[in-house]
């Protein structure tokens, strides 16, 4: 891991949050309390960022960079975007991290930590998780039409090959 100091104010992390689609919808004051429970983090080429089969309540939403998910030390995937999340389903299932992230390039995200959110005494916060999990959901559907596509593929490539044999 290299300098965690990238991001110097709360009105820097603020304005990277607020360019991540999942959250555009957050009210400001909003914002300002994920940032509460966020830390920016900062990881050099082949960095483990976090390894499957451990235990997390962190999620991350990429600034910058290249992170490459890997399962059975397979990848999954390549995630690039700025707003792309990762970590999301350990603290979602509390279960043990079903694969592990990789830095492919330097990288910069933010890490929050969904436990700090849910120790705030707010009295919204409900529509806070809301806004927060809604956010995962729109990310986890579009993971899901991924796969189902490349599912498709595979099923299709493997009639053919049946066909051809």
């Amino acid at each position: 891991m290299i300098d965690s100091a990238f991001l110097k104010s709360n009105d820097e992390i603020i304005n990277q949050l607020m360019r991540i689609p999942a959250l555009k919808s957050m009210e400001e004051d909003d914002l300002k309390d994920l940032v509460d429970a966020s830390q920016t983090k900062a990881f050099s080429a082949g960095d483990i960022i976090f390894e499957e089969g451990t235990m997390g309540k962190l999620i991350f939403y990429l600034i910058s960079g290249k992170v490459k998910v890997l399962k059975d030390g397979h990848e999954l995937m390549t995630l690039q975007r700025t707003g792309d999340v990762f970590g999301e389903m350990g603290p979602i299932g509390e279960k043990a991290r079903s694969a592990s992230v990789k830095a492919l390039s330097e990288v910069k995200c933010v890490e929050i930590d969904l436990s700090v959110i849910d120790s705030k005494n707010r009295s919204d916060t409900h529509m806070f998780r809301y806004l927060i999990f809604r956010g995962f959901a729109e990310i986890l559907a579009g993971r899901l039409r991924y796969t189902t596509e490349q599912l498709l593929s595979l099923q299709t490539e493997i009639e053919q090959l049946k066909k051809a044999s």
